[in-house]
Formats: structure tokens, C-alpha cells, sequence
């Protein structure tokens, strides 16, 4: 898999994009390359309702592992506080669950 840095600026413009497909694939580009200075805009986008939302999760759920991976918790730690206390409905339970369960293990060690 290719993870070109440099098409992080095109990414990051796609990512209001007024198709929602070509947004969620943007999401998915900037969360699979780890990059930290994408984290504010997908949050943003995992805020929005339906399918993209859904979608746009998961985005911000692979970007934190990405971060973890690159060693960098507090960003990681910043998507699964907003996971975690932006999930109110019932049906998003697991993501408060996972994110919870995340930052108790992964991104703050021996608690």
C-alpha cells in the first residue's frame, strides 16, 4: 500500500467534496496514511449523520491506529476521548465501548 504524504493537501480538500463518496474515501486516504494534522477535519466528518457518519468512524478509528503504530498516543487519545464522549445514541454503544476500551489499554498502558 502506497502512502504518499504528498497527496495529503488533495485529500484534505476532497474532504469537502459535495460527493459523500468522494469524502469518505478521502477520510479513509488521510486515516490510512496516520497522518496527525488530518485529525480536527475527521472528527469533523464522523460528526456528520447517516451512512457517513458511520463510515467516517471507522476512518477516525483506523487514523487512531495509525497513530498509536507511529507513536503518537495523545493524537490517538484525542479521537477516542471525542469517540467516546460524542456517542450518545444507543446503537452507537460499541464505539463508545471501543474507544473507551482503547484509551484504557492501547494509549494509556497498565490501567
Amino acid at each position: 500500500m502506497v502512502r504518499d504524504a504528498a497527496s495529503v493537501g488533495a485529500l484534505k480538500e476532497a474532504l469537502a467534496d459535495r460527493d459523500r463518496e468522494i469524502r469518505l474515501v478521502a477520510g479513509w486516504g488521510l486515516a490510512n496514511m496516520g497522518d496527525a494534522g488530518s485529525v480536527d477535519l475527521l472528527l469533523r466528518a464522523a460528526d456528520s449523520q447517516g451512512w457517513e457518519r458511520i463510515q467516517a468512524t471507522k476512518n477516525c478509528m483506523l487514523l487512531a491506529e495509525r497513530l498509536l503504530a507511529a507513536g503518537k498516543p495523545a493524537d490517538a487519545a484525542r479521537i477516542y476521548t471525542h469517540l467516546k464522549n460524542t456517542r450518545k445514541d444507543p446503537s452507537e454503544r460499541y464505539i463508545r465501548d471501543a474507544a473507551q476500551k482503547a484509551l484504557l489499554h492501547s494509549v494509556q498502558p497498565g490501567r
